[in-house]
């Protein structure tokens, strides 16, 4: 007999409360996409779904496809991230990370590159809140988005040339005919290359760049080629 139930792992993006005893969740499966998910009775005494509906918690989920929402029936927690959310800055990042990702992708849209670097990052951020953790997030999501930063070959300049960041095209280049752009220094530079190109586990030092800067920079870069409305959380971050 045939059955719309599937079977997916997933990470709760969002959630908000619906009725008496139910919420609504975003959740991002790693085979399905961004689903709208209603979890029935989840705030019931003794529901046995209500572990299953907290944000930046991963499970292995059991659905069912309605007409406008995906259903919860049961499922089991991979990874609760109860360690991230005692650290408040880590929690703050962890939030920023999720709400990108909601803003980012549309229902449906498929990307387990993007799935298994929030899972990735995440876990990481339980051992401690990092911006080159989250500089690294932004910049290789964006990678796996298709807007990944274009840094023009180094040999071709000498001296002391100007460098430039155009969110536009998201291309750095040299010289004082490179365009309009925002100024990035070289070692910074360095420090993009070296946070694309590193496992999260293992990203470099940075003792010299202005992590700042180039935090402002990825998200001038997100914000221009993903037509996003404002982060909510970006505010907050920017001031650890």
């Amino acid at each position: 007999m045939a059955t719309n139930r599937f079977k997916s792992r997933g990470i709760v993006l969002d959630e908000q409360v619906y009725g008496e005893s139910s919420k609504i969740l975003r959740i991002f499966t790693r085979d399905r996409g961004k689903l709208s998910v209603m979890a029935k009775g989840a705030l019931r005494a003794k529901s046995s779904i209500l572990s299953l509906t907290q944000p930046m918690l991963e499970g292995d989920y059991l659905f069912s496809m309605g007409k406008t929402f995906a259903y919860i029936h049961e499922g089991r927690i991979i990874k609760d991230h109860y360690k991230l959310k005692n650290d408040f800055r880590a929690m703050v990042a962890g939030t920023f990370i999720l709400e990108v990702l909601d803003k980012s992708l549309e229902y449906g849209q498929v990307n387990t590159k993007i799935y298994d670097l929030v899972d990735k990052t995440l876990s990481q951020l339980e051992e401690g809140f990092s911006r080159t953790l989250v500089n690294a997030f932004l910049i290789k999501g964006l990678t796996f988005l298709g807007y990944r930063p274009i840094i023009g070959k180094r040999s071709k300049f000498i001296g002391n040339s100007t460098r430039y960041f155009d969110p536009k095209s998201g291309i750095i280049e040299y010289g004082l005919k490179a365009g309009k752009g925002r100024t990035i220094q070289e070692e910074d530079l360095d420090y993009i290359e070296k946070i694309l190109y590193s496992p999260l586990d293992n990203l470099p030092g940075s003792d010299t760049c202005d992590e700042y800067l180039v935090f402002d920079l990825l998200m001038d870069l997100l914000y221009t080629h993903l037509d996003l409305t404002k982060i909510n959380s970006y505010d907050l971050l920017a001031t650890f």
